[in-house]
Order: structure tokens, then C-alpha cells, then sequence
């Protein structure tokens, strides 16, 4: 056992590195150029609202500071991405928009035609009533968004492939790639996330099939929007770089995989449309 721990520990040590290394040659996302204009007071969701995009874990005000910083943090990271592949403006779509955490600090240039879609019913209502400056869409979870084929710029998602089965992101991936013109930027948990917070990670035979397959679904369900999307669908998986150039690129160009770009727990996963 000592052997088998010594080999997944020199693995691990090897993989650290790599990620780090990564992160190094992305000084745009350790010193971005996009400024969002960051929204600390207007139109501030429920808790409830903050809890169904963030979890039920947390204080109250925890749960509001990390809806406010990460949110900005989380979209000016995301923007200066998208400009360091030639984004210039545009029409932009946030796929899995929630309470908008993070569209809420877009500058008024991308404001216009933004588009915000959910499978959650109950956030886009907020969304609605709230952010009146967007376009807000309640999309079926079966993956099909009601717009016409290439016709937006930007697409962006964060923490929503962290969430899906392998049928349903395919189905999801090909919607994205029709709808969209442009880039598409997802972010997924890698590496960087799976080190730090799965538990399956000490499991020698979890961790080596992970590597080998490429795609681990834990196996259990997130709760936070059951009410709305059922029992099952919404649930935790992570992938490898490796999976993610030989799977997503079936059905999107990916033009790279960034190791932590977001909070150094989530990748970004940087595509174009063919």
C-alpha cells in the first residue's frame, strides 16, 4: 500500500506542476484588462435566489459577499478571456445567467442585446423583474435555446458543465456550437478543483480511472434547483484536459483549456464555432 500511495503521490506532485506551470503563460488572467463595473448595491437577489446558484452552505452574509466579489471577479476574467481570442463586442448570451452573479457587473458596451438563459424558472423570473436591461429565457433542460442559428458573438457558462451528465453536456455543446458565431467559454472543474475539494481523489482506483476516462460523475445529485430540473440532472462531474480536446472537439473547436482561470478551482474551456 505504501508503494501504490508513493506512485499516486509522485503523480499528483507531476500534475500540480503541470497545472502551475499552465497558469504561468495566462498573465491575462492573473492581471486582466477588463474593468467590469462592479454592482455592490443595486438590485441585490434574496438569499434565497443567492443560495440556489451558490448552495446551501454558508452564512448569510458570506453568501451575499461571495454572490458580489466572485461575481465580478468570475465576469472580468471571463470578459478578458474572450479579448485575448478577439472579442471586440457584440451580442453576448450568458448560458446558465441564475440571478445574475456575474452579468449584473457587465459595462454598458455589452449590456446591449445581452442575453440571459436558465433551465431555472425561478432565477429568471428575478432576473425579469430585476435586471430589466437584459433579455431573459427560461430554456427547456432537454437542450434547445430559441435562437437563430449564429447568431451570437460571446457565449459564456460558468459552473454549469461542472453539473451535467455526458449526454446531456453533449447535447448542450452542439445547441451552443448552432446558436453561436463567435467564442464560447465554459468553465468545468479539472485538476485544480478535483486536488482540493473531491473525496474521491485519495481513492487510488477513482483517481486513476479518472485520469484514464477522463469524465467522473460523483454519482450525486445537487439539490439546488431539483425543484425545477427534477431529481438526478443536476449533479457533479469534472473532467481532464485530454477528455475535453478529444470529446467537446466532436462537436466545437476548443482552443484551450486554462487551468483555475476562475477563483483557481474552475478551468476555462475556450471554444469557436466552426
Amino acid at each position: 500500500m505504501r508503494f501504490v500511495d508513493g506512485k499516486v503521490q509522485v503523480m499528483f506532485s507531476s500534475i500540480t506542476e503541470n497545472v502551475l506551470a499552465l497558469r504561468q503563460r495566462w498573465p491575462s488572467v492573473r492581471t486582466p484588462f477588463y474593468e467590469p463595473d462592479v454592482d455592490r448595491v443595486s438590485n441585490i437577489p434574496p438569499e434565497y435566489n443567492c443560495r440556489r446558484i451558490l448552495g446551501e452552505h454558508g452564512t448569510k452574509e458570506a453568501i451575499y459577499e461571495g454572490f458580489i466579489e466572485s461575481g465580478a471577479q468570475d465576469q472580468k476574467c471571463m470578459i478578458n478571456i474572450a479579448e485575448n481570442y478577439g472579442f471586440s463586442g457584440g451580442r453576448v448570451l450568458e448560458w446558465g445567467v441564475g440571478c445574475s452573479r456575474m452579468s449584473r457587473h457587465l459595462n454598458s458596451n455589452l449590456r446591449s442585446g445581452f442575453i440571459g438563459v436558465d433551465v431555472d424558472s425561478v432565477n429568471i423570473q428575478w432576473c425579469r423583474e430585476n435586471m430589466k436591461w437584459g433579455n431573459y429565457i427560461t430554456v427547456d433542460k432537454d437542450g434547445q435555446i430559441p435562437l437563430e442559428d449564429k447568431s451570437i458573438d460571446l457565449i459564456y457558462g460558468w459552473s454549469v458543465m461542472t453539473h451535467l451528465s455526458e449526454k446531456d453536456q453533449n447535447k448542450w455543446l452542439i445547441e451552443l456550437h448552432r446558436v453561436c458565431r463567435g467564442l464560447v467559454i465554459l468553465s468545468v472543474h479539472g485538476f485544480c478543483h478535483s486536488a482540493a475539494n473531491a473525496c474521491w481523489w485519495s481513492d487510488v482506483v477513482c483517481l486513476l480511472g479518472w485520469i484514464r476516462k477522463g469524465f467522473r460523475d460523483a454519482g450525486v445529485q445537487n439539490a439546488d434547483i431539483s425543484d425545477v430540473v427534477g431529481d438526478g440532472y443536476y449533479r457533479d462531474v469534472s473532467h481532464t484536459p485530454a477528455y475535453i480536446y478529444e470529446q467537446w472537439t466532436k462537436m466545437i473547436d476548443v482552443l484551450d483549456v486554462i487551468p483555475g482561470a476562475f477563483g483557481e478551482s474552475h478551468d476555462a474551456v475556450v471554444c469557436r464555432a466552426r
